[in-house]
C-alpha cells in the first residue's frame, strides 16, 4: 500500500481561486498516478490532495513492494519539475509574479538536470509568460525560442510513430508557435 499527499497544498488552496486550484491538483494528480499504473498498482482512491495506492491487489506479483518503492521514486525527484511548475502558475495566478519567478527557474534548472524535454517546453513557455508580465521582454522571447525549438525536436522524433501531428495539433503548442 502507498498513500501520498501533497505536502503544503492545503496551505495554498486556500490562497488560489478554487478554478486554479482544481486544474493545479489535477495535473499533480496526473503524474502521480501514471507510475502507480506503470506498475501495475490500483488507486481505489483520490483523497482531497492524496491518492492511494495498492500493490499486489487485483493483480499479484513476487514484487508488490519493490514496486511500490519504485513507484514512489519518481514522485519524490522526476517530477518534481511538474510540481514546481504547477506551483509556479498557481504563484502567477495569485499576482505573486516575482515568486513564480524564482520557482520556475527552479523547475526549468531541473528539468534541464534531468534531461527532461517534454517538462521543459512547458515550464519555458510558462515562464515566457511571467516575464512577459514583469516587462523582462527579451527574456521573455528567449525562453519561447528555445521552448519553440524542443517542440521541433520533439515533433521530429515522434515523426517516425506516426504522432507528429499529434504533437502539433495540441492548442498549446500550436498558441506557443504563434506566439
Amino acid at each position: 500500500m502507498l498513500f501520498c499527499d501533497v505536502k503544503g497544498s492545503t496551505a495554498a488552496a486556500e490562497k488560489v481561486d478554487p478554478e486554479i486550484w482544481t486544474d493545479i491538483i489535477n495535473g499533480v494528480f496526473e503524474h502521480m498516478i501514471r507510475p502507480i499504473y506503470r506498475y501495475e498498482g490500483l488507486v481505489p482512491r483520490l483523497m482531497g490532495d492524496a491518492i492511494l495506492a495498492f500493490f499486489g491487489a487485483p493483480i499479484t506479483h513476487e514484487d508488490d513492494p519493490q514496486r511500490a518503492v519504485l513507484e514512489a521514486f519518481p514522485l519524490t525527484r522526476v517530477d518534481i519539475p511538474d510540481v514546481l511548475r504547477w506551483k509556479g502558475k498557481a504563484l502567477n495566478g495569485l499576482g505573486r509574479i516575482d515568486e513564480s519567478v524564482q520557482v520556475l527557474m527552479e523547475a526549468r534548472s531541473l528539468a534541464e538536470e534531468l534531461g527532461c524535454d517534454l517538462r521543459l517546453w512547458l515550464i519555458l513557455a510558462d515562464l515566457a509568460d511571467v516575464n512577459s508580465k514583469l516587462g523582462n521582454h527579451k527574456e521573455a522571447e528567449a525562453n519561447r525560442e528555445t521552448a519553440r525549438k524542443i517542440v521541433v525536436q520533439i515533433a521530429e522524433s515522434l515523426r517516425e510513430v506516426g504522432l507528429r501531428d499529434s504533437l502539433l495539433n495540441q492548442r498549446r503548442v500550436q498558441t506557443l508557435m504563434r506566439e
